[in-house]
């Protein structure tokens, strides 16, 4: 153990040593958090400048704001996207759509799926991914068929950077994810199934 007289040189060497690396370090921090980074912008955009508490951000398509918080929706009518419900016949409940425009100039679509034609509350036991597509997004989407089959929930669709389709979504192959009966219904609703579906 070293002791320094409060008049010695060491003594006042070190401390200076001290004061010095703490100022340094706490610059080092303040400077890291005052840069401008993509966390500036909700990683919703790239941070393009920072002055101060001033942040210009160029949002990612589908975002707006200051800091790219912001949906950025488009205008949308009745009885477009995939609307199987309000059908005359055979209709079907169908949740969330996930929507991309493919190669062939075609709006693609997958969704889930309340199967065997009830409501929307039987989701843990009917649930399937569908692929629909449309000409463009102000039409109806046209469902084209069954990607998984039960129990598959909620897609999400994107491309990977080598061109392949991804969908991310919940899924528990071969069966129901709850312990209630799968239903057959006859209306999109679950009342117009057997005794007992329309009970959550």
């Amino acid at each position: 153990m070293f002791l320094f007289h409060c008049h010695s040189p060491w003594f006042w060497f070190i401390i200076l040593t001290l004061v010095f690396i703490s100022s340094f370090n706490t610059s080092i921090l303040l400077w890291q958090s005052a840069r401008c980074s993509d966390e500036n912008c909700s990683y919703n955009g790239k941070c393009i400048n920072m002055k101060g508490d001033n942040i210009s951000c160029k949002c990612d398509i589908g975002w707006k704001g200051k800091y790219c918080h912001q949906l950025r929706l488009g205008k949308c009518k009745n009885f477009t996207g995939l609307n199987e419900l309000h059908r005359e016949i055979n209709r079907t409940s169908t949740w969330g759509g996930s929507v991309l425009k493919g190669e062939d100039e075609l709006w693609h679509m997958w969704a889930s799926e309340i199967s065997r034609h009830c409501g929307i509350h039987r989701w843990l036991t009917n649930s399937v991914v569908v692929h629909a597509v449309s000409n463009n997004l102000s039409s109806p989407f046209q469902r084209k068929e069954v990607v998984f089959p039960l129990f598959s929930h909620e897609p999400i669709v994107t491309r990977a950077p080598t061109g392949e389709y991804v969908m991310y979504f919940s899924s528990f192959p071969g069966a129901s994810a709850s312990d209630q009966p799968i239903c057959n219904c006859s209306d999109g609703n679950s009342i117009s199934g057997e005794p007992g579906c329309h009970i959550e």
